[in-house]
């Protein structure tokens, strides 16, 4: 990416989150003081975050500056002074004027160590690392798993539940209080419940060829229909209208969600609002 496209890009995504910090401050203004400054930091790193920047990594490292992997601490601070840099580089004057409370990267770790302090409580007392290992599913029906996990090393034994059942957790359990009591060392279990999988049902569309395709392109002011709907659920289609169909995995979500609510598809990358909701069916518009 050539340099002055660069700058054009991240500009404009500073620019926006300039232009938003009224909405900002009107959206934080009764979080408690403590925290103000935190929470606008996150409104501005979901704004950052509503725009793919993996496609500046590569060029922003090549010209050795910030590549915005990890600037989720100090959004403002970390987008300008890139932009600042760039501008060096480039020898152009750099001008963005905005009365921004800055947290640099020095101040947002003493912040997220305050924090964390006040919220566990700061202890002189010393922490190691524990060593966790996931069970695998064998480990359910050979004890011997365990015993050579445990031996070398293992201190959590971690039990993720959104794979087995009931049955095999608990002979999992069983044969960790076994092994623990054999070889004397103590042993944590980890019970990872599973939460609901907001997720779309899997993409089976038919081109105008006739072939199979496993994804859909989606645009601006495109429309699109989530829908509970068992005949529907594993599979999207197209319809007459246009208005191409996709299941959802959490029926739920249809019955909570209502009409101008802002849906998020793809970690935030594409952005959907609610148009119009019955009980089985919601439409929305990309956006």
């Amino acid at each position: 990416m050539k340099l002055d496209q660069l700058i054009n890009r991240l500009s404009r995504i500073l620019q926006e989150i300039i232009d938003k910090e009224d909405r900002i401050n009107e959206l934080t203004q009764r979080v408690h003081k403590k925290y103000k400054l935190s929470s606008k930091n996150l409104l501005r790193y979901l704004i950052l975050r509503s725009h793919d920047l993996r496609k500046y990594h590569g060029t922003l490292s090549d010209l050795g500056v910030s590549s915005l992997r990890s600037t989720e601490g100090y959004v403002y601070s970390n987008l300008y002074n890139v932009l600042r840099n760039l501008h060096l580089i480039q020898g152009t004057p750099f001008h963005f004027d905005a009365d921004i409370k800055l947290i640099g990267y020095t101040k947002s770790k003493k912040l997220i160590r305050k924090h964390a302090n006040r919220l566990f409580k700061e202890t002189q007392k010393k922490h190691f690392p524990e060593i966790m290992v996931t069970l695998p599913d064998e480990a359910a029906e050979d004890k011997k798993v365990i015993r050579k996990m445990v031996l070398n090393g293992m201190e959590i034994a971690r039990i993720n539940l959104s794979h087995g059942d009931v049955a095999q957790w608990e002979k999992m359990v069983a044969f960790i209080r076994e092994t623990s009591r054999e070889t004397g060392q103590k042993v944590k279990i980890y019970m990872d419940l599973s939460g609901p999988k907001l997720r779309t049902s899997s993409v089976d569309l038919m081109s105008r060829k006739g072939k199979k395709k496993a994804k859909i392109s989606v645009k601006k002011g495109d429309h699109f229909i989530l829908t509970k709907q068992e005949n529907t659920v594993n599979y999207a289609h197209g319809s007459t209208d246009n208005k191409r169909i996709i299941g959802v995995m959490l029926g739920e979500m249809i019955k909570d969600t209502w009409v101008d609510d802002t849906l998020y598809f793809d970690d935030g990358m594409i952005k959907a609002v609610v148009i119009d909701k019955n009980e089985q069916e919601l439409e929305v518009v990309i956006t």
